[in-house]
């Protein structure tokens, strides 16, 4: 793990310092979710979660083959 941002704002700002390999987010932010975080970040690969009881989970992969998978 090299970060950690509890805002949609500040994991475009530590991507942008850090340049993860992969992204492990919550669907569920204060400003947002972390399909905006993929969305603003084409070039990245990321895992969308969520731990709030009810909520279905997702799997997200941008590019040319995108996908969604929920579970």
């Amino acid at each position: 793990m090299v970060g950690e941002a509890a805002t949609v704002a500040e994991a475009l700002a530590a991507v942008r310092t850090l340049h993860p390999d992969l992204l492990l987010l919550d669907i569920f932010l204060p400003d947002g979710s972390g399909l905006d975080i993929l969305r603003r970040l084409s070039l990245l690969n990321g895992i969308v979660i969520s731990g709030r009881d009810g909520a279905s989970r997702c799997r997200c992969r941008k590019g040319p083959r995108s996908s969604c998978d929920r579970g």
